[in-house]
């Protein structure tokens, strides 16, 4: 298997189709495809706090991840009750900018409102 500069795999046609024909055969030049790797995906989790207002949580739930009202207020409350909720399942450069930003509100509205990510 070839890895070019970007450490994407690469793969020739006949790894990707065992039906090419003269499959076996080593050629000079072979077509190569890039193989997409799936990017990691994180699970974005929401931590109960005693300090931190339960409609500033449900104000970065919408702004910051997007979520609608209701859904807001439901993953709020869930944390609220069980001390944390998933918020999100996201690729993991996006989950890793949400929550820095989520983390950049709660520190300028002087709350300790933290968000933690795990592996999918």
């Amino acid at each position: 298997m070839l890895k070019c500069c970007c450490e994407k795999q690469l793969r020739t046609v006949r790894d990707l189709n065992p039906l090419v024909e003269g499959q076996g055969q080593e050629t000079e030049q072979e077509l190569l495809v890039v193989v997409a790797e799936t990017p990691d995906r994180l699970r974005v989790l929401v931590h109960n706090d005693d300090v931190t207002p339960y409609d500033f949580v449900v104000l970065v739930l919408q702004s910051v991840f997007l979520l609608a009202a209701a859904e807001a207020r439901r993953v709020t409350g869930e944390a609220h009750t069980s001390g944390v909720a998933l918020v999100a399942v996201l690729p993991e450069q996006d989950a890793k900018y949400r929550v820095g930003q989520a983390h950049a509100l709660a520190r300028t509205a002087g709350v300790p409102l933290t968000f933690s990510l795990q592996p999918e």
